[in-house]
């Protein structure tokens, strides 16, 4: 890969012991494991000085070795449904900088449960991080539709406005552009994500995406939905599973 001004390190994490759909980081969708994509994308960025998969399980350790993904097995307490991302990018950053002798200047989560992303988003993401006043990058979408005018709590049976301070239904032309993370990108500067112990950190910018690369699967409707939309999409460059 092309050195870069920073050194970044990229970590997908992908435990073993998925609810919502078992397995489902290697899974398969259209003939290839769902980490087989996300995989593609990093390997492919030019700005990634290193990257590698984070997990407590065998098989999924064995699914990214194929692949062509460094690997690093986490500790099992670091796998549990309720384990937040901070410590399992801080042990792969730790294992990875023992690894390699580098002292990255920055990490990146890329997770295997948003396919869509490019190689081109990782790059552009990392190119925002790079601005000096500039701690973490998230990636976000518009939102199709919905926004906090239109939304209401239910209280006793009757309809409660989310910001009482809105009085009457906007136009949607009139409306400001709302965005929701996408899940695809949290980049953060080595400094501040250490000392908040969270990848959104200090002065944190948003790196903008298609909405249409809105797919994070943690259903099975998600997986449907992803299935559909890739199917109408060329990942000839993703080797398929043997």
């Amino acid at each position: 890969m092309t050195p870069a001004p920073l050194r970044i390190l990229g970590v997908t994490p992908a435990r073993g012991g998925s609810k919502g759909i078992p397995r489902k980081n290697i899974k398969p969708i259209l003939g290839r494991p769902l980490l087989a994509y996300t995989i593609a994308s990093s390997k492919a960025s030019r700005l990634l000085t290193d990257y590698v998969v984070s997990s407590e399980d065998d098989e999924i350790l064995k699914v990214a070795a194929f692949y062509g993904a460094d690997t690093v097995r986490r500790p099992k307490e670091l796998a549990e449904d309720a384990t937040p991302s901070f410590p399992v990018i801080e042990h792969a950053l730790y294992e990875m900088e023992g690894r390699t002798g580098n002292r990255y200047d920055a990490v990146i989560m890329l997770q295997a449960t948003t396919p869509l992303r490019s190689a081109e988003d990782i790059d552009g993401a990392i190119r925002k991080l790079m601005e000096n006043a500039t701690d973490s990058v998230i990636s976000v979408v518009p939102t199709p539709g919905v926004n906090p005018e239109w939304m209401k709590y239910i209280e006793n049976d009757t309809l409660v406005d989310y910001d009482p301070s809105i009085k009457d239904m906007s136009s949607r032309q009139s409306m400001r552009q709302i965005y929701i993370r996408n899940g695809c990108i949290y980049a953060a500067k080595r400094e501040p994500f250490l000392t908040e112990k969270a990848l959104r950190c200090g002065t944190a910018r948003p790196y903008i995406m298609d909405a249409q690369k809105w797919v994070n699967i943690d259903s099975e409707r998600d997986w449907l939905l992803a299935e559909a939309i890739m199917s109408k999409l060329d990942f000839s460059h993703v080797r398929a599973a043997v």
